[in-house]
């Protein structure tokens, strides 16, 4: 089965039907929150943020959703990064991913990183999870060789 950014494909290489996935209600109140305090700090309308979150998670609703929600914020897990985090991070060798498409997918990751069933601690879920990816960027070559690479590709 090939990962592409559209999403997965099946076996005949036809895309499945789109399937109706739900973030908790405490998700959305607590991403509301977020966009709001975002706002503040970038000068960019609250709703123009949500809505850009949301469009990321429509665009990797194959990798957003790939697993159940913890029931509880954790900080450890949401600060360890799967081998999973990692490959949608780069890509496959079958994308060619640009910049900004590396940092959305880095900001969906962060996201998802910070989303519970019971909340999230919001802004401070993201950052946290933002400094921990940039973090384990920094640590490993493989990774950080891997997203050059893809930049190389598109200049």
């Amino acid at each position: 089965m090939s990962i592409r950014n559209s999403g997965r494909r099946l076996e005949d290489g036809k895309m499945p039907r789109k399937t109706r996935r739900k973030l908790p209600r405490i998700a959305i109140e607590d991403l509301t929150e977020t966009c709001s305090q975002m706002s503040k700090f970038s000068g960019k309308p609250a709703q123009e943020i949500f809505k850009r979150y949301l469009q990321l998670i429509d665009k990797y609703d194959y990798y957003f959703f790939s697993e159940p929600w913890p029931a509880k914020y954790d900080f450890t897990q949401a600060t360890t990064f799967t081998e999973e985090d990692m490959q949608f991070l780069v890509g496959t060798e079958e994308e060619t991913l640009n910049i900004s498409e590396a940092c959305d997918r880095f900001d969906v990751i962060c996201l998802k990183k910070s989303i519970s069933l019971e909340g999230s601690p919001g802004f401070w879920g993201i950052f946290w999870a933002h400094h921990a990816l940039v973090k384990k960027l920094e640590e490993n070559s493989n990774y950080r060789q891997a997203l050059k690479e893809s930049k190389d590709k598109n200049t």
